[in-house]
């Protein structure tokens, strides 16, 4: 109870700060940059490989069983923006978009070392698109910048240990909503992206990741609505202080935006659609390390 009336008392506080600052939607600037929030305008950005793995952990609020840690071997192929933020007064400020669509493999085979006996296995694939944002630090040669993710994806169970029919048949009913069929779901993820060449780049991140048994429509755009208004009151903020005091804003962003993300991500691990009451999802936690070539 008291996570939930401090997440609602923060996300009042959020949409408060939008609304009292006189904020003007257009967002035409003298900067040299492309405000276009159109998806899939990348005629001017630099192609993308990454390569992520990871160590993950599922879990269900309702599973009495332990679910063993997964490993994460993912593939992103996409289009990344990388631009001073204000060539006249703070040329050091970056700022990073990018836009890529995805595949995954989660599974305890991943994984090198054995679980656990009496832990349950399972194999997971997803794919989906998402997109990465942040301000950051640097020069023509270096650069690091803190991001916030995130993604729409599909995902289908593959395979779950068949002892889990013996072990808990209400975990095993659960799991089976799951099992050879691709469900909807969402990833938000924080990390940062160091670029130690024009080509490369390093990149570590935590994500967390939401997997819906059913998709129920008007619920669905509901919280996802709520979750869109505190993220971009949280833009119109960190924008005025960008302005004021440019070296903050990176750190002032990364902080409001990934707290803003898990707090949201937590209140859907119980209600999947929060703030509506719904099922209680499957998610993923996973801590990541990457590599990206940009081109």
């Amino acid at each position: 109870m008291f996570k939930k009336v401090l997440f609602t008392l923060t996300i009042l506080l959020i949409s408060s700060l939008a609304f009292s600052q006189n904020v003007n939607y257009n967002y035409s600037t003298d900067w040299d940059h492309d405000w276009s929030y159109d998806f899939w305008e990348w005629s001017h950005s630099r192609p993308l490989i990454e390569l992520n793995y990871g160590l993950g952990e599922p879990k269900h609020d309702k599973f009495l069983s332990n679910l063993a840690k997964v490993g994460n071997s993912e593939l992103k192929l996409g289009y990344s923006d990388l631009s001073v933020y204000d060539k006249r007064n703070a040329d050091y400020i970056l700022e990073l978009e990018d836009h890529y669509v995805f595949g995954s493999k989660l599974s305890d085979k991943v994984k090198q070392d054995k679980s656990p006996e009496g832990e349950i296995k399972t194999d997971m694939i997803r794919f989906g698109f998402g997109e990465r944002k942040g301000y950051g630090y640097g020069t023509e040669y270096f650069s690091i910048i803190p991001f916030i993710q995130s993604a729409l994806a599909l995902s289908k169970l593959q395979n779950i240990d068949e002892s889990l029919k013996l072990i808990n048949a209400a975990d095993y009913k659960i799991a089976e909503r799951y099992l050879n069929e691709f469900r909807f779901g969402t990833v938000a993820e924080a990390g940062v992206k160091i670029e130690l060449a024009s080509m490369l780049a390093v990149n570590a991140s935590y994500e967390a990741a939401v997997i819906y048994p059913r998709y129920l429509v008007w619920k669905q755009l509901g919280s996802y609505a709520l979750e869109f208004v505190g993220l971009h009151a949280i833009d119109d903020f960190v924008e005025e202080i960008m302005d004021r005091t440019p070296f903050a804003g990176p750190i002032v962003s990364i902080l409001l935006k990934s707290g803003y993300s898990y707090a949201f991500y937590m209140m859907k691990k119980e209600n999947m659609n929060w703030p509506f009451k719904t099922e209680t999802p499957l998610t993923y936690e996973t801590m990541k390390l990457g590599v990206t070539f940009t081109f």
